[in-house]
C-alpha cells in the first residue's frame, strides 16, 4: 500500500532544493502551507510578495537550512571581481512587476461553456497550441488525497529528480484548423 507524505515529511522534502536554488543565488516557488512549516523550523525565509497564481511563495533557504542540508561547508565567494562580474553585497532586489497584471486575456477562454467556441481569423492551429496549452493549465487544480494533502509527483530535469504537485484538469480547449482561420472548443 503506497504510504502518503504528510505536509512536514512533503516540506522536508523540498529542503534540499530550496538549498540548491538558494545556494545558486536563486529562490523556488513553494506551497505555501508547505513553505511555513520550514519558516517555523527557521531553515528557510519567504518572500510572501512575489507568489505565483495558485499560491506559492518566493522560498529561500537560511543559513541554518543549508547547514541542515549540506554535509560538506559550501565555499564562499570573496568579494571582488569574479569573471570579470564585480561582486557585491547589500543591492535589495526590485520588486517584480509582472506585464500582463490585470490584463484580461486575448482570448475568450474563461466565457466558453462545453460544446462552445469561437474563431479566431487567419488563425492558425498549430501557432495557437501553445495558447490553448497555457488556457488548459490556467484552468487545472492540484490533485488532494483523502486527507487534504496535495499529491505530488516526480520528474527527472538533467539527471535530477523533482517534484511538482499532480495537476488536474477542470476545463480543456482544443483548436482546430477551419476555413480562414482557426477555431477554439472547449471540449470539458
Amino acid at each position: 500500500m503506497a504510504k502518503f507524505l504528510s505536509n512536514k515529511e512533503k516540506a522536508a522534502n523540498l529542503l534540499p532544493d530550496i538549498v540548491k536554488a538558494t545556494i545558486d543565488g536563486a529562490f523556488l516557488y513553494v506551497e505555501k502551507k508547505l513553505a511555513d512549516l520550514l519558516v517555523e523550523s527557521g531553515l528557510v525565509e519567504i518572500n510572501e510578495s512575489l507568489t505565483t497564481e495558485a499560491g506559492a511563495v518566493a522560498t529561500r533557504a537560511t543559513e541554518e537550512g543549508i547547514k541542515t542540508v549540506m554535509v560538506e561547508p559550501v565555499e564562499e565567494t570573496k568579494a571582488g571581481v569574479v569573471d570579470g562580474f564585480p561582486i557585491e553585497t547589500g543591492i535589495p532586489i526590485p520588486e517584480i512587476k509582472r506585464a500582463n497584471s490585470g490584463r484580461t486575456s486575448k482570448y475568450p477562454f474563461g466565457s466558453l461553456e462545453v460544446g462552445q467556441s469561437f474563431f479566431v481569423a487567419g488563425g492558425d492551429a498549430k501557432a495557437l497550441s501553445s495558447t490553448v496549452s497555457s488556457a488548459n493549465a490556467r484552468y487545472a487544480v492540484p490533485v488532494e488525497d483523502e486527507a487534504g494533502n496535495l499529491v505530488m509527483k516526480q520528474y527527472k530535469v538533467k539527471g535530477e529528480i523533482k517534484t511538482k504537485p499532480k495537476m488536474r484538469k477542470t476545463r480543456i480547449f482544443k483548436a482546430a484548423p477551419v476555413n480562414g482561420g482557426a477555431r477554439i472548443w472547449r471540449i470539458q
